[in-house]
C-alpha cells in the first residue's frame, strides 16, 4: 500500500513487481537507455528487467511534463520502446521531475515485422496505454484491489472465465473490468434501494393514498444520476468533501445516525438541498425559504432550501439561513436540467396552492413532529448512503427474493478512482470516467423496463457498445460519407483517420 500513495520510489516498485505482482520468472537487471532527439516530454528512461512468461520488459521513464500531458507522454514511450525493445508489451513506472504522484502503466502495441535477408524491418500500430495514477493523495483503493489484492499475475478464474496469463495481466489494466465489477454493485445498491423493506417514497399526487411507490426505480435512478455527477465534479473540487464526511455530518445534523433504517435527514437536508437549491440556483438567489407558513408565492420556488419548524440542522435559529449558505456558498451555479427540481405547484389568481405534484419531494414538512404530512417529502433512510458492506434480503419479482451484498452509495463511491477526463481508444487510465454517467442511465433503465430487465439483469453493465466500436462506426460512417462526397481522394481520407499513436517503421541489421 506505502507504493501506491507515495512518491515513486524505484526500490519499492522493483520489490512489488518481484515480491507481489509479476511472475516469479521476472528478472530485475538494470540499464540506462539512451533517447533520441525526437522526445518531446521524455527526459530519462531506465530498464528495469523483463519478463519472458508474460513476453515483456519493464522500464522507468522521468518526463518533464508539468501539465500532465498524458498524449504525448505516452508517445515518447512508444518511440522509446520501437527503438530499444522487440517485446510489444511493457510496463512502464511514468515518473514526473515534479510533483507527487505518478503512473503505473501497461503498453501494449501490435508489430508487423518482415524479414528482409539480413534487415528487419518493424512497424507497430494500435498502441495502447493504461494507467493507474499513484502517489500522494491519489485514491489508491482501485489500484490495490486490482494489482495487490488479487496476487500474482498468474492463470486464475475471475467470475466464470479462465483468464490466461497475459489476459490477467490485461485485466488488472481493464477499465471494462473496472467498470463491469462497479455497476455490479451499483445495480445490487438498486435493488436493494427499490425492496419495500427501505420504505423509500417519492409523492406524487398528495391527494391520493397509492401512488408514493409509483414509478420509484425511474426516480432513484435519477437519484443515482445526479449524486453520479456530482461525485464527478467533486474530483474538481467544485463540491466539498464534507458534505459526505460522517464525522462532519455528525456536527451539523440534529442526531444524525448514518446507519438509520427510519431517518433520511441526509437526503433531504444536504442532498436535496444541494441538488436544487444550490447547483440550480444562481449563487446571488440562494437563500432559505422562510415564508411558507402564509403560503406565498415563495411556497413554490423549488430553487430555495428548504428546512422544517424543528430543522434538521444544529445552527441557532437566528443563524440558520446564514450557516446553511455557508455549506453550499463556494459551489457553482449549473446551467442544467439535471438538477432542476421536478415537483410541480398548480396555483390559483391568489397564489394559493390547489394542487402539488411532488414527483422530487422537496418540501419543507416536518417528518418528526405529530400530524405532520408526510406525503409532500421524498423519504431516502440514511443507511441507503453510508450502510458499511452486508447481506440484504431483496425482493426482485413478486415471487422472487434473493440475498444480495450492498453497501451504501455513498461507501460505494469511496471506493473507486473517479476521473474527470474522458479516456481515448489509445490512452485510458483505470478509473471511472464521466462516460459511465449515460452507461449507468442505460444499463439501469433497461434492467427497470419490463421488455429488457431479464437480459439487463444477466448482463450486469456489459452489454452498451464498448469505446471501439462506437470510434469505429463513427470513423467508417464518416469515411463513407467522405468518399462520396469527394472524388479521388481515397488515400488523403484514409490518413486522416490513422491513429495518432503510429509511428511509420524501423530496419535494424539482425547482426547488429
Amino acid at each position: 500500500m506505502s507504493l501506491f500513495n507515495q512518491k515513486y520510489s524505484r526500490k519499492s516498485f522493483v520489490s512489488f513487481l518481484e515480491d507481489d505482482f509479476l511472475p516469479e520468472d521476472f528478472r530485475h537487471s538494470e540499464e540506462e537507455v539512451s533517447l533520441s532527439s525526437s522526445q518531446n516530454f521524455v527526459t530519462s528512461a531506465r530498464r528495469l528487467g523483463e519478463c519472458r512468461s508474460l513476453e515483456l520488459e519493464v522500464f522507468e521513464v522521468h518526463h518533464s511534463s508539468i501539465a500532465d500531458a498524458r498524449v504525448g507522454i505516452a508517445k515518447d514511450a512508444f518511440r522509446m520502446l520501437l527503438h530499444h525493445s522487440y517485446c510489444n508489451r511493457a510496463l512502464v513506472a511514468f515518473v514526473p521531475e515534479k510533483g507527487n504522484q505518478w503512473r503505473f502503466s501497461l503498453l501494449q502495441m501490435e508489430a508487423e515485422i518482415n524479414d528482409r535477408t539480413n534487415r528487419i524491418q518493424r512497424s507497430y500500430s494500435n498502441p495502447r496505454r493504461y494507467s493507474f495514477l499513484l502517489g500522494i493523495d491519489a485514491s489508491v483503493k482501485t489500484p490495490t484491489q486490482f494489482l495487490l489484492e488479487r496476487g500474482r499475475v498468474r492463470q486464475r478464474t475471475e467470475g466464470n472465465k479462465q483468464l490466461q496469463l497475459i489476459e490477467d495481466l490485461q485485466f488488472r489494466f481493464s477499465v471494462e473490468a473496472l467498470t463491469k465489477e462497479f455497476y455490479s454493485k451499483l445495480y445490487n445498491w438498486f435493488l436493494w434501494a427499490r425492496d419495500p423493506k427501505t420504505g423509500v417514497t417519492f409523492p406524487n399526487n398528495i391527494d391520493t393514498e397509492t401512488d408514493d411507490r409509483d414509478r420509484l426505480e425511474v426516480k432513484m435512478i435519477r437519484l443515482i444520476t445526479r449524486l453520479l455527477f456530482v461525485w464527478f465534479i467533486k474530483q474538481k473540487h467544485l463540491v466539498p468533501p464534507t458534505l459526505f464526511d460522517e464525522d462532519f455530518l455528525r456536527s451539523i445534523l440534529c442526531d444524525f445516525k448514518p446507519d438509520s433504517t427510519t431517518d433520511g435527514c441526509y437526503y433531504n437536508a444536504i442532498l436535496q438541498n444541494l441538488f436544487f437549491a444550490t447547483l440550480n440556483q444562481e449563487i446571488e438567489g440562494r437563500k432559505l425559504l422562510t415564508t411558507y407558513k402564509g403560503r406565498t408565492s415563495y411556497y413554490s420556488n423549488k430553487q430555495l432550501y428548504r428546512d422544517t419548524d424543528r430543522s434538521y440542522f444544529t445552527f441557532p435559529a437566528n443563524e440558520r439561513e446564514r450557516r446553511i449558505k455557508e455549506l453550499f456558498q463556494d459551489i457553482p451555479y449549473l446551467n442544467g436540467g439535471l438538477f432542476e427540481c421536478l415537483d410541480k405547484y398548480e396555483l390559483d389568481e391568489n397564489n394559493k396552492i390547489v394542487q402539488v405534484t411532488n414527483y422530487d419531494g422537496f418540501s419543507h414538512e416536518n417528518t418528526k413532529s405529530p400530524g405532520g404530512n408526510f406525503k409532500k417529502k421524498a423519504y431516502v433512510p440514511n443507511c441507503l448512503f453510508f450502510a458499511p458492506e452486508h447481506s440484504e434480503t431483496v425482493q426482485i419479482t413478486d415471487s422472487e427474493t434473493q440475498d444480495i451484498n450492498v453497501m451504501g452509495l455513498i461507501e460505494l463511491f469511496k471506493q473507486y478512482n473517479f476521473t474527470v477526463e474522458e479516456n481515448t481508444t489509445s490512452d485510458v487510465e483505470v478509473s471511472l470516467d464521466p462516460e459511465l454517467l449515460g452507461r449507468v442511465f442505460e444499463n439501469l433503465l433497461a434492467a427497470y423496463n419490463p421488455e429488457t430487465q431479464e437480459s439487463a439483469r444477466k448482463s450486469t453493465g456489459s452489454f452498451y457498445t464498448p469505446r471501439e466500436i462506437v470510434d469505429y462506426m463513427v470513423d467508417e460512417s464518416l469515411k463513407a460519407y467522405l468518399s462520396e462526397n469527394i472524388t479521388d481522394s481515397s488515400s488523403i481520407i484514409d490518413s486522416l483517420f490513422l491513429d495518432n499513436f503510429v509511428y511509420g517503421k524501423e530496419e535494424k541489421n539482425v547482426y547488429g
